[in-house]
C-alpha cells in the first residue's frame, strides 16, 4: 500500500509544543510528514516562499505578530494560492476561529482539547479539501460551458416568441432583436439589422423622441422598475402595447401591435352612443337609480309622464315622490335587488306634479360593478282604473253566488276549477281554495260517476244542459252524494266561454235509502268479517255460521284438504269436523247447553299444523223467542301476538329503570300539578335525601329550591313546560359536602299518543367543575390584560380593508403619536420607520402579507419619532387571512410590541464587557496554561527518559505533580467557562432531547456496568443546543462520578409543564447530607473534596448559572444513602 508524502510546516515558538507536534505526527500511520519549523511570522513565511509546502500547522500567538497576521501575509505573496493553514490556540474563543476561517484559514484547534489523533486527522482533512477544491475549479469550468449551452437556448425562445423583443444596453444601443422584432422594424423604419444593430435606439426611432415613449424607457432604468403602456407610432399609424423591464445590462422591451384592440374599442364607444339614442327616444319610463336611492339618469318619458324636470326628480329620493302607501314595498323591492335578484313587474304610485299618482309598471335589475339598478317603467293607470271597474262587477256577482245553499263551480273549456263559492267550500270541507284552483273537476269523481260526469261535461261543451246523481267525498274524506246539474255560460258571441256545475248535497237522503240495506246484511257481515273467531252452533253442536277468522284459525277442511268456506260448513257438526276434539271441550258444550257460561282469559291452543297460540275464549248459550237455549256461540281471540308485546314491554321497562337509577345525571319525573312521581339514585344522592322525603310531594318543596326565588322560578318552569314547551336553566343548589352545584337544568314535556303534555322529565346535569374552569378562564383574561397594561406592551389592530390601525394607548406612544391619536393609517406607521430600515421592513412586510406565507413578522427595528429621538422596538405580528373567496386575501393583523431602546444599550455595553473578557481569556489561556500544559510534557519525558530509575515514592510524586496540574487546568478551564455564560450567542435550533441525551451519554462514555434509564418518549425543544448539552452532560457525569459503586444507575425522567419541560437526573448513590444542599451550587464548593481529587467545585455553579440565563430554575432532594435527584427547568422557546 503506497503511504503518501506530505512537507508539513510547524510555526509554534513554544519548543515543548513544537516536540509534541512532531512525536504525534510521527505515529501517523497513514501519512508520512517532512516538517519544517519556524518560531515566528518572519521566518514562517520565508520557509514558505523557499519551499514547496503541503499544509502549515499554525500557532495563534507568535513573538512578532499573531496568526491571523501571518494568514493575511501569506495569501498577498501567494497570490491567493496558498497551502492550507490549520489554526492552533490555547485561547478557545469562537470569534477567533471565524476570523481566521475568513483570512483563509482550512481548520481551527484548541490545545488544551488536542490530542494526537485529532491533530492527525485535522492535517490529512485539510490537504485532502485543498485537493477536492481544486477539483471543484474544474467542475466549475465545465459549469460555464454549460451555461453558455443554456444560453443559446434562451435565444433560440426569444426567436420563437410571437412577441417583439429588443435588448437595449445601458448607452440605449439596439444590441438584439428577435424575428418578430426585426419584421415590426422593417415595417416602420425599412432598415436591416445590420443597420440598426449598435445604433442608439432614439437614432433608429427619432419620432419617439419626448414623446411617452422615451419618458417611461427612461423611468424604467432610473426607478429600476417595470413600466407597461399604449402609444401611437405616428409615422406608420400603428397601436403598440409595449412593457419594459429593466436589468443589469440595460433594458429589455416586449411589444406588440393593437390596432385590432383598438379598432374593438371604437366599436363599442359607437354601440354605446346608440345605447344612449334609444333610452333618450324611448316612450317608456327609462331610469338608473343608485343604491342611496337617487335617480342619477331619466329618459324624457319620465318628465312627461311625472311633470318634474330631471333635475327636479333627481334632486330628491324617488321615495319622496312615491305613495306613502307604497313606500314599504318599493324598499323592500330595493333590498332586493341589491342581494341579486332580479325583478319584473313589479307596480307603486308616483306622485305627479299637480298632486295626482300614476301607476308605474316596472322591471329592474342591479349592475353591480357599479352598484346602479337599471329600470323600465311603464304608465299602466288608465289599465287600473279599468281593474278596478271589473272588481266591482265581480264583486256583484260573487256575493250573488255566496248567497246560494249549494256548491256552484265555474269550469274553464278544459274542466279545470276556476271558482267556488264559499257555502260550497264549506260544503266540499275545503279550507283554502287554492289547493284545489285549476284541478281538473272529473277527478273529483270516481268510477262510474265519471263516465256520468264526462257525459254531463261533453254535452255542456255542446250547449246543452244535463244532471245526474253521483258520489263524491269532500277535500277531508267525508262520504257525500250530489245531485249535479251543468249547464254551459255563454260568450257574448254566443260561443261556450266557461262551464257551470251546481251541485246540491242529497248525503242524508242517501243515507236512508243505505240503511235499510246495510240493516239486512249487518248480520251476515258481523259474523263473516268479525275480527275474532265467531261460530254459532245449534243443540246439536251443528254449524249456523262462522266467521272467516274461525275457519282460518281452526284451518277446517274437507275429504280433499282444501280450505272450508262458510257455507261449506252451515249444517255440519263441529265434531265430524274436528273429530280429534278433546273430550273436556264437549264437556264444556255440554255445560253451556245448559245455561252455564266458560271463559278463559289466556289459554293454549294447539293448531292443526303443531303450532301453539295463545288465546282467549268464551263460550255462552243463545235463547230462542221462548228463553230456551237455541244452542251456542263461541267467541276466541288469538293474543299471542300481545303476550310478545307484553313480554317486551316489560323488558323495556326494566331497562329504563336500570339506565334511570344508575346514570350519573339528576333525573325525576313531575306530574303537571308538580308533584314528585319518581326520582332516580344520583338525584337522591346530590342532597342527601331518601325517596320516601321528595317523591309524592311537590317538587320546589325538595331542598333543591332552597330560597323562595328558585321555588317561584321552578312553578314558572313546570307550567310553561306543561303547556308542551323545553325549559332550560341553571340552577345553584347547596351539596351535603358543605359546597354548592352549579347544573344545567331542563325540564322536558312528555306526550300521550294523542299529543297531549302526561308528565313533565326533569333532568339535571352538574357542571360546577365547567363553571368553575369559566371563572378561572376569565379571571386568568383580566390578569392577562393587566400584564400587558404593567409590562408597557402596545397592542395594534391592522385592519387591510380600511387600511386603518388601531392603536392602544401604549402603542400609540410607542410610535410616537399624539395620547389621543388611536386611529392611523398604514402609511403613517411605515412613516415612523428609520430612513435607514424602511425599504428593507417594507420588503418584508409585503412579503408577510402575502397569503401563500405564514403571515407571521417578528422582528426588531427602529423608528423615528416626530422630535427626531430614535427609539428601537422588538415586533411581532401576525396577519390573519380571509379564505373564504375564489382568491384568499389578508384580512386584519394584530401587532405588539415593547420598547427595547435601554436593552439594546446595555447590550452594546455588554459586547463591549464582552470584548474585554475575551482579552482576559486570552491571557489566562495563553499565559497560564501554556506553562502548565509544559510542566505536564516535562514530567513525563523525565519519567521517559529516566524509566527503570524513579523510586516509587519519586514517581508518585511526579504523579501528584501532573495531577495537581491537571486539577489547575480544570479550574482554569471551569472558571472561563463560567465567565462566558452568556456570553456567546449561539443560534436558536430544533433539538431532538432523545438524540441530545444520546450525545451526551456517548460524550460521558459511563462504565459498562453503570446503567442509565431514559424516557420512552422525548420532546422537541426550540432553544440553544450547546447550554443545555453541558448541563446535562455535568449532571449525567457528576451521578457517575461521585457514585460510590460501579454497578450504579441513573434515571433521567421530563415533565411537561406548560410553558417549561422540567428535567430530573436521580441517582441511587450516597447521596448528600440536608446541611450541605445550601452549598452545592456555590463556586468551589465541592462537598466532598477529599473523596474526589479532581473535583474543583465550579461544575455545579456553571450549571445553575447555565440554567438561569436561559431562564429556568435548578434544585436538588436528597438524603444520605437514599440517592440525590437534580431537578431544573427548561423554557420551551
Amino acid at each position: 500500500m503506497h503511504i503518501p508524502t506530505f512537507t508539513l510546516l510547524i510555526v509554534e515558538d513554544f519548543a515543548p509544543d513544537r516536540e509534541l507536534y512532531r512525536r504525534a505526527l510521527s505515529q501517523d500511520s497513514r501519512c508520512v510528514y517532512q516538517l519544517l519549523e519556524a518560531e515566528s511570522v518572519e521566518a514562517g513565511l520565508a520557509l514558505c516562499r523557499s519551499n514547496i509546502v503541503d499544509a502549515i500547522l499554525l500557532d495563534y500567538a507568535l513573538p512578532d505578530g499573531d496568526g491571523l497576521a501571518f494568514l493575511a501575509a501569506l495569501d498577498n505573496q501567494s497570490n491567493g494560492s496558498s497551502p492550507p493553514v490549520v489554526m492552533l490556540t490555547g485561547v478557545g474563543n469562537q470569534g477567533v476561529a471565524v476570523r481566521a476561517m475568513k483570512l483563509g484559514a482550512e481548520d481551527y484547534l484548541v490545545k488544551c482539547d488536542l490530542t494526537p489523533q485529532l491533530l492527525q486527522s485535522t492535517i490529512r482533512s485539510a490537504i485532502e479539501n485543498t485537493r477536492l477544491r481544486l477539483q471543484l475549479q474544474q467542475s466549475q469550468e465545465q459549469a460555464e460551458l454549460t451555461l453558455q449551452a443554456k444560453n443559446q437556448q434562451i435565444t433560440t425562445i426569444w426567436e420563437s416568441m410571437t412577441d417583439a423583443y429588443v435588448t437595449l444596453d445601458r448607452q440605449w444601443r439596439v444590441v438584439y432583436t428577435n424575428l418578430a422584432a426585426t419584421e415590426i422594424y422593417r415595417q416602420t423604419t425599412g432598415l436591416t439589422p445590420a443597420e440598426y444593430l449598435g445604433k442608439s435606439y432614439w437614432e433608429v426611432f427619432p419620432a419617439t423622441v419626448g414623446t411617452i415613449v422615451e419618458q417611461e424607457y427612461r423611468r424604467a432604468v432610473t426607478d429600476r422598475v417595470a413600466v407597461h403602456f399604449e402609444v401611437l407610432y405616428e409615422p406608420t399609424d400603428t397601436w403598440l402595447e409595449i412593457h419594459a423591464y429593466p436589468s443589469e445590462i440595460g433594458l429589455g422591451l416586449y411589444f406588440r401591435d393593437i390596432n385590432q384592440r383598438k379598432q374593438n374599442k371604437a366599436a363599442r364607444l359607437q354601440a354605446e352612443r346608440e345605447r344612449d339614442r334609444f333610452f333618450d327616444l324611448s316612450l317608456e319610463l327609462l331610469g338608473v337609480v343608485n343604491l342611496d336611492g337617487y335617480f342619477v339618469r331619466i329618459n324624457p318619458a319620465c318628465e312627461q309622464i311625472l311633470g318634474f324636470t330631471s333635475a327636479e326628480i333627481m334632486a330628491q329620493p324617488y321615495l319622496d315622490f312615491l305613495h306613502p302607501d307604497d313606500i314599504a314595498a318599493s324598499m323592500a323591492v330595493l333590498e332586493s335587488l341589491s342581494a341579486g335578484n332580479v325583478l319584473v313587474n313589479f307596480e307603486n304610485r308616483y306622485r305627479r306634479k299637480d298632486g295626482s299618482y300614476c301607476w308605474i309598471l316596472w322591471s329592474a335589475i342591479l349592475e353591480p360593478e357599479h352598484n346602479l339598478v337599471y329600470a323600465s317603467g311603464r304608465d299602466i293607470t288608465e289599465r287600473k282604473r279599468d281593474e278596478e271597474l271589473l272588481r266591482q262587477s265581480e264583486e256583484l256577482t260573487r256575493r250573488i253566488l255566496e248567497s246560494n245553499r249549494d256548491c256552484i263551480k265555474v269550469l274553464d273549456l278544459a274542466g279545470r276549477l276556476i271558482y267556488m263559492n264559499d257555502y260550497g267550500q264549506s260544503l266540499m270541507e275545503i279550507d283554502d281554495f287554492n289547493t284545489v284552483a285549476r284541478s281538473q273537476w272529473l277527478e273529483f269523481w270516481q268510477g262510474s260517476e265519471r263516465e256520468l260526469a264526462q257525459t254531463a261535461f261533453s254535452k255542456a261543451l255542446a250547449g246543452g244542459v244535463d244532471r245526474f246523481d253521483g258520489y263524491c267525498a269532500t277535500a277531508k274524506g267525508t262520504p257525500k252524494w250530489w245531485e249535479v246539474i251543468v249547464t254551459p255560460i255563454l260568450a257574448a258571441d254566443g260561443q261556450v266561454s266557461q262551464i257551470l256545475s251546481v251541485s246540491r248535497d242529497i248525503t242524508e237522503r242517501k243515507q236512508l235509502e243505505a240503511q235499510l240495506r246495510q240493516r239486512e246484511s249487518q248480520l251476515q257481515l258481523f259474523v263473516k268479517y268479525v275480527p275474532v273467531g265467531v261460530a254459532m252452533f245449534d243443540r246439536d253442536m251443528c254449524y249456523l255460521s262462522a266467521s272467516d277468522v274461525w275457519l282460518d284459525c281452526h284451518e277446517l277442511r274437507d275429504s280433499r284438504t282444501e280450505r272450508l268456506r262458510q257455507r261449506d260448513i252451515v249444517g255440519r257438526s263441529h265434531y265430524d269436523l274436528y273429530p280429534n276434539l278433546p273430550q273436556e271441550w264437549k264437556e264444556r258444550h255440554q255445560r253451556c247447553l245448559a245455561g252455564a257460561i266458560e271463559s278463559c282469559e289466556e289459554d293454549l291452543f294447539p293448531r292443526p299444523d303443531g303450532a301453539i297460540d295463545w288465546v282467549r275464549w268464551e263460550a255462552r248459550p243463545w235463547y230462542t223467542d221462548t228463553d230456551e237455549v237455541g244452542g251456542i256461540i263461541m267467541f276466541s281471540e288469538i293474543i299471542t301476538e300481545r303476550k310478545l308485546q307484553s313480554a317486551a314491554l316489560l323488558q323495556s321497562e326494566r331497562k329504563f329503570s336500570a339506565i334511570f337509577n344508575q346514570t350519573f345525571q339528576l333525573m325525576g319525573l313531575v306530574n303537571l300539578d308538580g308533584v314528585v312521581l319518581d326520582v332516580n339514585q344520583a338525584a337522591l344522592d346530590s342532597i342527601a335525601a331518601s325517596e320516601s322525603e321528595i317523591v309524592g310531594k311537590s317538587f320546589w318543596d325538595a331542598p333543591w329550591w332552597h330560597t323562595e326565588q328558585l321555588q317561584q322560578q321552578l312553578k314558572a318552569a313546570i307550567a310553561t313546560s306543561a303547556s308542551g314547551q323545553f325549559v332550560r336553566y341553571e340552577v345553584e343548589f347547596p351539596n351535603p359536602n358543605g359546597g354548592v352545584t352549579i347544573t344545567d337544568f331542563s325540564l322536558k314535556p312528555m306526550f300521550d299518543e294523542v299529543g297531549r303534555v302526561e308528565s313533565i322529565v326533569a333532568e339535571a346535569h352538574d357542571i360546577s367543575d365547567r363553571k368553575h374552569v369559566e371563572r378561572e378562564l376569565k379571571e386568568s383574561e383580566e390578569r392577562l390584560q393587566t400584564g400587558i397594561e404593567v409590562a408597557g406592551v402596545g397592542l395594534a389592530r391592522f385592519d387591510y380593508a380600511t387600511n386603518l390601525v388601531a392603536l392602544s394607548p401604549e402603542a400609540a406612544a410607542l410610535y410616537g403619536f399624539a395620547p389621543n391619536q388611536l386611529v392611523v393609517t398604514r402609511e403613517q406607521i411605515h412613516d415612523t420607520f428609520h430612513p435607514d430600515e424602511r425599504a428593507e421592513l417594507e420588503e418584508i412586510i409585503a412579503q408577510v402579507i402575502d397569503p401563500a406565507g405564514t403571515g407571521w413578522f417578528a422582528r426588531d427595528h427602529r423608528v423615528m419619532w416626530p422630535t427626531g429621538e430614535v427609539r428601537c422596538l422588538s415586533v411581532r405580528k401576525q396577519v390573519v387571512f380571509d379564505r373564504s373567496g375564489a382568491v384568499a386575501r389578508p384580512s386584519y393583523a394584530i401587532l405588539a410590541a415593547i420598547d427595547i431602546t435601554d436593552r439594546r444599550q446595555a447590550q452594546a455595553d455588554l459586547e463591549q464587557r464582552n470584548q474585554e473578557l475575551d482579552s482576559f481569556v486570552y491571557v489566562v489561556s495563553h499565559d497560564l496554561k501554556a506553562p502548565l500544559r509544559g510542566i505536564a510534557n516535562l514530567s513525563e519525558w523525565i519519567e521517559d527518559d529516566l524509566e527503570g530509575s524513579l523510586s516509587v515514592a519519586n514517581q508518585e510524586q511526579m504523579t501528584l505533580l501532573r495531577s495537581r496540574v491537571y486539577k489547575m487546568q480544570a479550574t482554569i478551564d471551569g472558571l472561563l467557562d463560567y465567565a462566558r455564560i452568556g456570553q456567546l450567542d449561539e443560534t436558536i435550533e430544533s433539538v431532538a432531547v432523545a438524540k441530545l441525551l444520546v450525545d451526551v451519554i456517548d460524550s460521558i462514555a459511563p462504565p459498562p456496568t453503570f446503567t442509565i434509564e431514559l424516557p420512552p418518549a422525548l420532546p422537541m425543544l426550540s432553544t440553544r443546543r450547546l447550554p443545555l448539552f453541558q448541563v446535562l452532560a455535568n449532571l449525567i457525569g457528576n451521578g457517575i462520578k461521585h457514585h460510590d459503586r460501579v454497578d450504579g444507575s441513573i434515571q433521567v425522567s421530563i415533565e411537561d409543564r406548560g410553558d417549561c419541560y422540567e428535567f430530573a437526573i436521580a441517582d441511587d448513590g450516597p447521596g448528600i447530607a440536608p446541611e450541605h444542599h445550601d452549598r452545592m451550587f456555590k463556586i468551589f464548593q465541592a462537598v466532598n473534596p477529599q473523596n474526589r481529587s479532581d473535583s474543583t467545585g465550579i461544575g455545579l455553579a456553571i450549571v445553575k448559572k447555565i440554567v438561569e440565563a436561559e431562564g429556568g430554575t435548578i434544585w436538588l432532594e436528597s438524603e444520605l444513602d437514599r440517592g440525590t435527584t437534580f431537578y431544573f427547568t427548561w423554557l420551551k422557546c
